[in-house]
């Protein structure tokens, strides 16, 4: 991928605490309905201490939950909807913005960079998803899988390695682009004359530069 500019580790980290609001915005709504939903199950539809007016101040706060014993919400219920929901959210989050066509997230999208392979092509949602679940890897020890990602040649954190993944920045793509497509015309023309002219021809012009003195 020579001719492409690696997105750097700052625009990445300020890409990254944009994409953590965004995905904060998503939980929100999607909190919303579900404390309904908890409250009927635990209390009945519109009642928390015998106030019906009470129930949407009490919808603002994890400690709403305190009120019941411990006898009216499931653990495994529980489980799934701080533990489980918030990995399935951030994980649509990053797979389906990243495989799409805009191969970028929200963060990375205002910031100009975004995901490739190797290659600098689209990367499926498999590569997407391998790619989520690698980033668990980077705050190992302190988060010094993102750490490398000043330290390596392509910028590359530890997930971007594992997935064969990296980032770079769309400014540049343009003009990396035409270069490629000027050489690969380049190369058209020079196939091009080695057909036009005879083989002899070609031969007597290889030996002419060669027994030229330098």
């Amino acid at each position: 991928m020579d001719g492409y500019k690696y997105a750097g580790f700052f625009k990445r980290v300020t890409a990254y605490i944009i994409d953590k609001f965004a995905i904060g915005s998503i939980w929100f709504f999607i909190m919303i309905p579900l404390f309904v939903i908890v409250d009927v199950y635990t209390n009945g539809l519109g009642t928390i201490n015998g106030s019906e007016n009470e129930v949407f101040t009490h919808y603002k706060t994890i400690a709403y939950f305190e009120q019941y014993n411990n006898d009216d919400l499931n653990p495994v219920f529980l489980f799934g909807i701080f533990v489980l929901l918030p990995v399935l959210v951030s994980w649509l989050y990053y797979a389906l913005l990243e495989s799409s066509k805009a191969q970028a997230t929200v963060g990375k999208t205002a910031l100009g960079i975004k995901v490739t392979d190797m290659y600098g092509n689209k990367i499926s949602f498999l590569t997407a998803s391998l790619r989520y679940l690698a980033s668990f890897l980077s705050f190992v020890f302190f988060g010094v899988g993102y750490l490398v990602t000043a330290f390596t040649e392509k910028k590359q954190s530890l997930h971007d390695i594992i997935a064969s993944t990296v980032v770079i920045n769309k400014k540049y793509e343009y003009y990396h682009e035409i270069e490629v497509q000027n050489k690969a015309k380049l190369n058209k023309e020079v196939e091009y004359v080695k057909e036009e002219l005879p083989d002899e021809q070609l031969h007597d012009d290889t030996s002419e530069e060669e027994n030229t003195p330098y």
